[in-house]
Order: structure tokens, then sequence, then C-alpha cells
């Protein structure tokens, strides 16, 4: 029979770890095949590139309206053509909050996954920007509060959780003053076809106070589980579950060094581990250091049990201790020293946990990028992905390392990761004159799911606004 009659289970086999481009290519042959890839999620799922799919704020492609899988996979594309291109041109720009252009200020702010929404503050709280520009009804989400750079995780069916410090009228005794709570946000999908429908974010449900935890330490939110960092001595974390209310502080064992700090924590949620860059005293002796990775399974953070759950509504901490194996601590070198210079990529059966640059003694005019990877036999392992010029700017944002450096007056040459496509980034990005963009201009992120680049820009005195201030839509 022709291939566009073949039952769908046949159809579905066929599509299964097809790229996006393929399977939008094969639901625009007929009309029973479009039917097919816009109604089944599990086309979309099974793609080999599913990360790439750019999906609308707090949604998981598990939540996010059936439907508008086939127009995102078609963004998709439309991204990944753009970015092939020798000179990325952007389609269009916006500031990430309201800019005073008397002052020339942007305010404190915060992005929210996906490119569209920024928190950012003001006298009267905390408010929301949409760069989209549609018209809200309210965009002041918390009256109360003041917004401090934490962690933001994506929970799904739109919402979207993070850690503030707010104030209530009915403090539980144990909560001190001051106390962050976790904050879900329900976010509207932005591909909606009702104009009039009311866009604002909306607080999703009551907060929930987190004792022992502040906003600012927060590194990484999973779902119900949330990382942050000990304060003060830095040499422990806290892991806990917000739905059961209990949480583990863990301090680590299995390395020989008499002191380390963890300076980033996060979850790697394909390999349910926990990733921490630490660092360590150097092993001569000296004053500099040494910058370490270490992996190692989540725990299971243990449900209160009956009479405890019932007598209180208080977080019950519990102390653990966890040995961190040898194959599982990297220990970053200072120089790269391999004689092959050529480009080179992850293999397939690699996951990529973390990246850093090294100098190259044979070659002084470049650094080396290098990605440190969990092997099949679960073994951290560094893969060198490349050679590149020196940039005089580099931005070791959100575990990623972005070098830049200007071309000409309106285009810069950005080096980063491309941890999908498991291989070193190198393209020359546009910068629209009407950004306002006038003196350096430094990249702090580079999302190339949702094709955007976020800005931050040097003002008079050669100082650096510590927000970002402008996205880029290419």
């Amino acid at each position: 029979p022709p291939f566009s009659l073949l039952p769908p289970e046949i159809l579905l086999h066929i599509l299964k770890r097809e790229c996006l481009r393929e399977i939008v290519d094969f639901g625009q042959t007929s009309r029973r095949l479009y039917s097919l890839v816009k109604n089944e999620r599990i086309v979309w799922k099974n793609a080999k590139d599913a990360e790439y799919l750019p999906l609308p704020t707090g949604h998981t492609i598990h939540t996010v309206p059936v439907e508008l899988l086939f127009p995102i996979a078609l963004r998709a594309c439309s991204i990944a053509i753009a970015l092939q291109q020798p000179i990325v041109i952007p389609k269009r720009f916006a500031p990430v909050a309201p800019l005073n252009i008397e002052r020339d200020e942007m305010p404190y702010n915060l992005e929210i996954p996906g490119g569209r929404w920024t928190m950012y503050n003001t006298e009267s709280g905390i408010r929301f920007y949409d760069s989209s520009e549609t018209p809200l009804e309210n965009d002041t989400i918390i009256s109360d509060g003041r917004l401090a750079r934490s962690a933001i995780g994506t929970v799904g069916g739109g919402i979207v959780r993070c850690l503030q410090a707010i104030c209530t009228d009915s403090n539980p005794p144990y909560v001190p003053l001051g106390s962050s709570y976790v904050i879900d946000i329900q976010f509207a999908v932005e591909n909606t076809e009702n104009c009039s429908a009311n866009q604002a974010p909306q607080i999703n449900s009551v907060p929930i106070p987190i004792p022992r935890i502040n906003g600012p330490d927060v590194s990484d939110i999973m779902g119900s589980l949330i990382l942050s960092i000990g304060e003060q001595s830095y040499d422990f974390l806290y892991l806990c579950n917000v739905e059961s209310r209990t949480g583990l502080i863990l301090r680590f064992t299995g390395h020989n060094k008499s002191w380390y700090q963890i300076k980033c924590a996060q979850f790697l949620p394909s390999l349910r581990k926990v990733l921490l860059n630490i660092q360590l005293p150097e092993n001569h002796g000296g004053y500099d250091y040494d910058f370490a990775v270490w992996v190692f399974d989540i725990p299971e953070v243990p449900s209160p049990n009956a009479s405890e759950s019932s007598t209180t509504s208080e977080f019950l901490w519990m102390d653990q201790m966890l040995h961190i194996q040898s194959d599982h601590q990297y220990i970053e070198p200072l120089d790269w020293d391999g004689d092959n210079p050529d480009p080179s990529e992850m293999p397939d059966s690699y996951v990529g946990v973390d990246e850093f640059i090294l100098r190259c003694p044979q070659f002084p005019e470049a650094f080396a990028m290098s990605v440190v990877c969990l092997t099949p036999e679960d073994k951290l392992e560094a893969v060198f992905l490349g050679l590149f010029d020196r940039a005089p700017e580099y931005c070791p944002y959100g575990g990623r390392i972005i070098g830049t450096r200007s071309v000409s007056e309106n285009r810069l040459h950005v080096v980063c990761t491309d941890p999908l496509r498991r291989k070193l980034l190198e393209k020359t990005f546009e910068i629209p004159g009407g950004a306002d963009l006038e003196g350096e201009s430094m990249i702090t992120r580079v999302d190339l799911v949702h094709g955007q680049v976020a800005l931050l820009r040097r003002k008079g005195r050669g100082v650096l606004d510590t927000v970002p201030c402008f996205v880029l839509q290419y």
C-alpha cells in the first residue's frame, strides 16, 4: 500500500528516533500524516533531538498541549537554520525589563527560563515583564517581596517554581522572619489564539516556607526537590522535598583534602544524579586552588512517619554523610597536554556534565574547550572538543563558559559548547544598533533551544551592569 496508508503503529515505529526536521517534513507530505504527527505526543517524545523543542514557559514535553508540538517543532527548525548561517542575524530584540531612558538604568531582574518573561524589582514589589509586549491586566505578582537571585525550576503544566523571601500575615512560629518561601507561578501558554485572555502570571498555590534555606543560596530545583548550598562554610548541601516537607543535610567523604567549598550544585535529571563544582586546596600546598567536579546519586529523601507528620508542619531535617567514589571525582588540570588540535565531538554513549577551558602551552594564542563526561562505565572523563582563539571576555554563567570578542562595531564572535550536538560552537552574531548597546557588550546566555542571546552592556567608567539588559531573538 502507499506509504501514507500504513497503520499508525507502523508509522510511529518508523518515526522513532528521527530528527525534528525529518518528522516535520514527514508530516507535510499528506493530510493523514500531518494529523498523525500533530496529535501523537509520542512522536515528539521519541525524536532524537527532542531536547531542542523550544517549549513554552513552565511546560515540559509531557504537559504542553499536544496540538502545539508541531508548530513548536517548526520553530525549532527555523532556529536551527538561523544558527547555521555564517553571520546570525536577529529577528527582533527587546529589553528584559522596563528601561528607564532618562537614567539609562535597568532594574534588578531575574530571567525566567524560556526567554519571554522576566521578574524585576520595583518599589511596589516584584513585577513581571513580557518581552512579547502582550498587554497585561496585572503584572505585580508579589506586592510585599524583594527579588532574590534564586534558581528557577520548571514543574510542568505552565508552572515555574522559585524561592523568594516574602512577608506574610500568618508566619508560623517556627519560621524566622525573612525566611524563603517556595512560590509556584502559573504562566499562560504563549501560543494562545485568544489574544484577549489574561496572560499575566499568577501565584498557583499557597507559598511554602522553608527554614534554613535562603533564596540566593538555592542552586537548582527539580520538581519537588530543591538543592541549596550551606551558607558561611559552603561545605554541605541542603536537599529537601517540598511535598513531604523533609530534607537532608549532606556532608561528604571520599576525599583527602583538609577543606573544600561547594561553588555550584545542580541536578542531572536524565542521570538521577547531582553535580558539584568544588574548590579545593592545591596539591602542593601553595596559595592556588584546584577545581574539581564531583557526582553522586540523588539520595532518597525519607518521608516523616505518621506521628511526626501529624504533630508538626515544620520541615524535618536529617543529617547524612555521602561517600564520593574516586571514579566520580575529577580534578581539572591547568593545561591541555594534547598534540592534536583538530576539533572532536563527544561519543554518543557519553553524557556531558560540566565544561572548562585550559591553557595550551604548545598553542599560546588559543584555549582548549573540554567537557567532563560520564562514561558508560559510570566514570568521569574529560573529552577535548577543540581549540579557539583567546577571547577578551569569559562568562561562566549557569555552568557554561561563553567567550566573546568584538569583530566589528555591531558583531560579536561567540564561542561556547553545543551540549546537545556534542561539539564546540563558534558563531558571529549581529547585534542590532537599535538595541542601544554603545560600548562593550557581554553575552551572558546563549540559548540554542529558544534561539536567544542575553546581553549585558558596559556603561560609563568601565562599569558593567550586573543584570541582563537585552534579549535578542535569532
